[in-house]
């Protein structure tokens, strides 16, 4: 039990959070990623709003014919490219959780593109 890790739970209150609206999000997205994503917001749902946006990353891949590592560097991409760029344009992106699907790879078999989804709160 002493080796027992326990992840970091904190979180930003609603209240203090820069984005109230999935468009605002959109745009320090953009300016941040180069991505293109379509933003929505939830409606509120139980007085806790959130956006949801989702797009198609592409990431270098280096042994496309290893799934294990096909996945390991979609992962990087979507980490490098989404969750750290966009938490520097404010924080809402500090508490959002971000997913890929499939990953088809391209004929060169050097790059892979995956559909992804990312959701977060809103003020």
């Amino acid at each position: 039990m002493a080796k027992l890790w326990v992840p970091t739970t904190t979180f930003t209150p609603i209240g203090s959070l820069k984005y109230a609206s999935a468009a605002q999000v959109r745009s320090a997205f953009m300016k941040a990623t180069r991505l293109t994503p379509v933003c929505r917001g939830n409606g509120g749902w139980k007085n806790r709003p959130r956006f949801i946006c989702t797009g198609r990353i592409a990431a270098e891949l280096t042994n496309s014919g290893n799934r294990d590592q096909v996945f390991k560097d979609m992962s990087h991409a979507v980490d490098h490219l989404i969750l750290v760029r966009t938490t520097k344009t404010a924080n809402n992106p500090a508490d959002m959780n971000c997913y890929f699907g499939a990953v088809t790879i391209k004929t060169d078999s050097r790059t892979g593109t995956a559909d992804y989804t990312c959701e977060g709160p809103l003020r």
